[in-house]
């Protein structure tokens, strides 16, 4: 399944961090689980995670070679939880896959910091 325009304008948004001056293209949970919306360059967003370690008061540079794995997921909403994502559908315990209804793509760092 495809969002419209309209749709993945505001996933984005949804997953978009904004502090002070600096805009994060991801969202982190209180568990350091860091999710953004659609399959993001991999590089990119670790460098990103990287600015966000820092602005959030990290005092070393990180390895980025060796810091995150970086995946690309799809996820679905399930409406008796809003709070989380799911990889896996919560009735048919199936991947979430493009095919999936409902499904959106997703860049993650999970489980990982």
């Amino acid at each position: 399944m495809t969002d419209t325009i309209e749709e993945a304008h505001d996933r984005a948004s949804a997953f978009t961090t904004v502090d002070r001056d600096q805009t994060f293209p991801f969202v982190e949970d209180e568990n350091c689980n860091v999710t953004g919306y659609g399959h993001q360059d991999v590089t990119e967003f670790a460098e990103a995670i990287a600015r966000w370690d820092l602005h959030c008061g990290a005092t070393d540079e990180l390895d980025l070679e060796d810091t995150y794995q970086v995946c690309h997921d799809w996820a679905i909403e399930h409406p008796s939880d809003d709070e989380r994502l799911f990889t896996v559908h919560p009735e048919t315990g199936e991947p979430v896959t493009a095919g999936t209804p409902g499904a959106y793509p997703i860049t993650c760092v999970w489980g990982q910091r």
